[in-house]
């Protein structure tokens, strides 16, 4: 995959990522509202907490787009794939503690699990490998 363009799977997932990401950093409240979360007026913080996390997804879109190598690709795909992990998790337990109403919950988890099936798939599709191995390797 040296210089190889990346699996369609790794493209749409890191293009998604950086759309949502994008619209979160310049959008905040108009991305949360599309996600049915309504920011409270009332937080001065709480446009920044939006726009923290858009800029992270960002970030990961652009390590992933532009991995030139097996290596550095596999990296991009377990990172996004962590912090994938760690906003369903997130979402679940704002959503057990009331803190996350429904949709919001929906939406967020589902986004989440959307963007790990894209890295699953496109790790298969890709041939990156096995998971230990890239993780294992510095």
């Amino acid at each position: 995959m040296s210089s190889a363009p990346l699996p369609l799977p790794l493209t749409i997932l890191s293009l998604a990522r950086l759309g949502i990401g994008t619209s979160a950093f310049l959008f905040p409240s108009l991305t949360t509202n599309l996600l049915f979360f309504p920011q409270p007026t009332s937080s001065p913080g709480s446009l920044f907490n939006v726009r923290a996390w858009g800029s992270r997804d960002a970030l990961l879109a652009c390590l992933l787009y532009t991995a030139k190598t097996p290596e550095a690709a596999k990296r991009a795909v377990i990172a996004g794939a962590a912090v994938d992990a760690l906003d369903f998790a997130g979402a679940v337990w704002g959503f057990g503690k009331g803190e996350l109403e429904g949709l919001a919950a929906a939406a967020f988890s589902g986004g989440a699990i959307a963007f790990l099936a894209l890295a699953t798939v496109g790790w298969r599709v890709g041939g990156l490998g096995m998971v230990g191995r890239a993780v294992g390797k510095s």
